[in-house]
């Protein structure tokens, strides 16, 4: 018997854990936990991102002045220029960073 939470249920567990000031439940950071879950389902990558590149991504996306309180707006000029720098927190490897890049801009 699996008694194993869903990853969709575990992963805002540990965002909170790592990023306590966030507001809980953030937006943002469901948002971050979709696009995080979103890549790894559709992308073939030689090294998924680990849930060390989630909390580093969220963390980025804070820094970068994104507002923890609202959504993930991938249509918004923020996000427009933060696609590199977020393709490079979540990408282990170049290859993979270009892939990431590449959905990031047809969302």
């Amino acid at each position: 018997m699996n008694d194993a939470l869903p990853i969709d249920e575990v992963l805002p567990q540990i965002v909170a854990a790592q990023l306590p000031d966030l507001p809980s439940p953030s937006p943002l950071a469901k948002g971050v936990i979709d696009l995080f879950l979103d890549i790894r389902a559709k992308l073939s990558l030689d090294k998924a991102p680990s849930t060390a590149e989630l909390v580093g991504t969220l963390a980025l996306l804070v820094e970068l002045g994104f507002d923890p309180a609202k959504g993930l707006d991938m249509r918004s000029p923020a996000f427009d220029a933060a696609r590199m720098q977020i393709a490079a927190a979540l990408g282990k490897i170049t290859g993979d960073k270009a892939k990431i890049a590449e959905l990031l801009k047809k969302t």
